[in-house]
């Protein structure tokens, strides 16, 4: 039985196998009313290749619907040679968004192997209106800001406009 459950995994990634970048993935296409994100991850195992390139293009459709917070540290460190006082700064730059994205789908995905190490290529896609759905639903489930909302006509108007669209 385990067998043949890794026979067909084998089979499932075997068919997927490109020798270039796919063209999906340079060139993601462009689709009215929904939201795409591309991804790859590499790894020696093929199935931490795939993980690593969804969660990439799961980020990218993350960063179009909400709003990154990005933080930079800059740290300065010093060595002195002799009488010569040497300096390097480093800066570091971090970035971190957070999202809901419900009814988000792969729709393609690719490999490349190049000597026992694989990079995987996935396309995820996103209606406008299941993003619509998920930010009227967080917005009924927080009561505070449901109360705010409410309180304000043309606030109250916006979440309307989301659920009729």
């Amino acid at each position: 039985m385990l067998f043949l459950l890794v026979m067909i995994s084998t089979l499932t990634y075997s068919q997927n196998f490109v020798k270039t970048t796919p063209k999906w993935y340079t060139n993601p296409p462009k689709e009215r009313g929904k939201i795409i994100g591309v991804g790859s991850g590499s790894s020696a195992d093929i199935e931490v290749a795939e993980s690593k390139a969804i969660m990439n293009a799961k980020v990218q459709l993350a960063k179009q619907v909400e709003p990154v917070i990005r933080k930079t540290y800059t740290k300065i460190d010093s060595v002195a040679k002799g009488d010569k006082i040497i300096a390097e700064k480093v800066t570091v730059v971090t970035e971190a968004v957070k999202a809901e994205l419900n009814g988000s789908v792969i729709v393609e995905k690719a490999f490349k192997r190049k000597k026992g190490h694989y990079t995987a290529y996935v396309l995820v896609k996103m209606d406008v209106k299941d993003m619509k759905k998920s930010f009227v639903e967080k917005v009924r489930n927080d009561e505070y800001l449901a109360k705010k909302l409410t309180k304000k006509g043309s606030s109250r108007s916006l979440v309307d406009d989301l659920e009729l669209d």
